[in-house]
C-alpha cells in the first residue's frame, strides 16, 4: 500500500550535480520521521546534475525527478514541483546549501501549529555585497509600489500549505513571482529567522540579467504603477501647457502659443499612453494562461510502491 505523504520538498535545480547526493541525505536527515516526498525539477542543467539525480532515484524511492525541456527558470521549475506534489504541506528550497536543511524541522512545526505560509527570513547572509545590497534595494524598492507589501528578506525558501499549492498548481502565467502572490493571498502566515549560507559548491545561475527579469516580473504582475506614471506626466504636461497658454495671453507672444499647443498635445498623448496601458494590463491579467513550462522526462510518479 503507498504510503501517505505529509511533506513534499520541491528542489529546483540548475547545474548542481556536486551538492545532489549529499542534499538529499540531509534533507532526510531533518525531515526524519515525517513521510516526505523530494522532487527535484531539473530546469536545463548543462552539467551531470539529471544523472545523478538518476541515480539517486534508483536507490531511494522517496526521490522523484521531473526534468524541463530547457531552461525556463526558477519559478518556473517551482510551480512544476508543485504540480507534482502529493503532501499535505510543500517546502521549496534551493540546492546550493544557501537554505540550511536543518529549518526544515521549523517549517514543520509552525505549519503543524496552524500556519497556512511560513516563509524562511534571513536575519544574516553570507552572500556577496553586490547581492546583499542588490536584494535590499529590490525589497524596499518593490514594496513602496506593491500593495500588500512582500515580506523583505524572504527569498524562495518556505512552505505552504496543499490548499495554497492546489491554488499554484493553477497558474498558467509565463511571468510569475511566487513571493509576490503568497503576499497577496491572504491566509495565516509567520516567518522563521534563518542564517542563510554561502554556496556549498558550484556557481550560482542567478546573473544580474535573471535578476532584473525577476524584478521586473514582480513589478508586472503585481502593480500597475508603471502605467499610473503616465497619468502624473499627463497631469504635469497639462498644467505646462496651461501656464503657457497664460504667458501667451497675458504677454502677447505668439512662441507661447506654440509652446502651449506642443504641451496640450503631449499631455494628451501621455494621457493615451496611460489608458492604453490600462486596458493591456486588463487583457493580460485576463488571458495569462499560456502555460510556463514543458517536461522533457519523469522520473518515480505514479509508480505503485
Amino acid at each position: 500500500m503507498k504510503q501517505k505523504i505529509t511533506v513534499s520538498v520541491i528542489v529546483p535545480v540548475f547545474n548542481e550535480e556536486s551538492n545532489l547526493k549529499v542534499l538529499t541525505r540531509e534533507i532526510h536527515r531533518y525531515l526524519y520521521p515525517t513521510s516526505h516526498e523530494i522532487i527535484f525539477v531539473d530546469d536545463g542543467s548543462s552539467d551531470n546534475s539529471f544523472n545523478v539525480l538518476k541515480n539517486i532515484r534508483a536507490k531511494d524511492i522517496n526521490i522523484k525527478v521531473l526534468k524541463l525541456s530547457r531552461n525556463f527558470g526558477q519559478q518556473a521549475a517551482i510551480l512544476a514541483g508543485l504540480s507534482k506534489s502529493e503532501g499535505k504541506a510543500a517546502i521549496v528550497m534551493d540546492a546550493d546549501f544557501q537554505d540550511p536543511p536543518q529549518y526544515l524541522k521549523d517549517f514543520v512545526a509552525k505549519w503543524q501549529e496552524g500556519y497556512n505560509i511560513v516563509l524562511g527570513k534571513r536575519r544574516k547572509r553570507k552572500d556577496t555585497i553586490f547581492k546583499k545590497i542588490t536584494a535590499y534595494i529590490f525589497y524596499r524598492t518593490l514594496n513602496l509600489i506593491v500593495k500588500p507589501r512582500i515580506e523583505p528578506d524572504c527569498g524562495d525558501f518556505f512552505l505552504i500549505d496543499q490548499k495554497i499549492v492546489r491554488q499554484l498548481s493553477k497558474v498558467k502565467t509565463k511571468h510569475f513571482f511566487i513571493r509576490g502572490y503568497l503576499s497577496q493571498i491572504g491566509f495565516k502566515k509567520i516567518t522563521v529567522p534563518i542564517k542563510r549560507e554561502a554556496r556549498k559548491n558550484g556557481k550560482s545561475g542567478y546573473s544580474l540579467k535573471k535578476m532584473l527579469k525577476l524584478a521586473t516580473d514582480a513589478v508586472v504582475n503585481f502593480s500597475s504603477f508603471p502605467v499610473k506614471i503616465f497619468y502624473f506626466f499627463s497631469l504635469a504636461v497639462i498644467l505646462a501647457a496651461a501656464y503657457f497658454f497664460y504667458l501667451a495671453m497675458a504677454l502677447k507672444q505668439n512662441n507661447y502659443y506654440i509652446f502651449s499647443f506642443v504641451a496640450l498635445l503631449s499631455s494628451i498623448q501621455f494621457l493615451g499612453f496611460a489608458v492604453l496601458g490600462e486596458y493591456i494590463i486588463r487583457i493580460y491579467r485576463d488571458i495569462r494562461n499560456s502555460g510556463h513550462y514543458l517536461v522533457d522526462e519523469e522520473i518515480g510518479f505514479d509508480e505503485k510502491e
